[in-house]
């Protein structure tokens, strides 16, 4: 396992940021750091389907730029992407992280959506 962290800056004017529930590990002030404990599998690619429970949907953070293969699983790619503080941005990544492919100024985080291959909606 590789640590590693995202970092954003959130935007200045307005910030309402708020927080509950079980979080992350990290940082959830004025602005936001998630920390990461990743896993990447040297000895195969993501296309070498891994075993895990098929008997309800599930989500896992995209790396490498795919989704990793699950037996009698099919996935979606997924993603979630926000606004930062368009000033003085100072977001930034380190070590081992999920997928970001925002600008520098703002997020993209992608997921990969797991469903039973027999399953026909993405919500269940």
């Amino acid at each position: 396992f590789s640590e590693g962290s995202i970092y954003w800056d959130d935007e200045d004017s307005s910030n309402a940021n708020d927080k509950g529930g079980i979080l992350p590990d990290g940082s959830y002030d004025r602005d936001t750091r998630i920390n990461y404990c990743c896993r990447q599998i040297n000895d195969r690619q993501s296309s070498a389907a891994m075993t895990l429970p098929t008997d309800r949907p599930f989500v896992l953070m995209r790396y490498g730029g795919k989704c990793q293969t699950v037996y009698g699983m099919s996935f979606t790619n997924l993603f979630v992407c926000w606004d930062d503080a368009d000033n003085s941005n100072k977001d930034s990544v380190s070590g081992m992280h999920p997928d970001d492919t925002g600008d520098g100024h703002n997020h993209e985080l992608h997921f990969c959506y797991y469903q039973s291959s027999g399953h026909g909606g993405i919500m269940g």
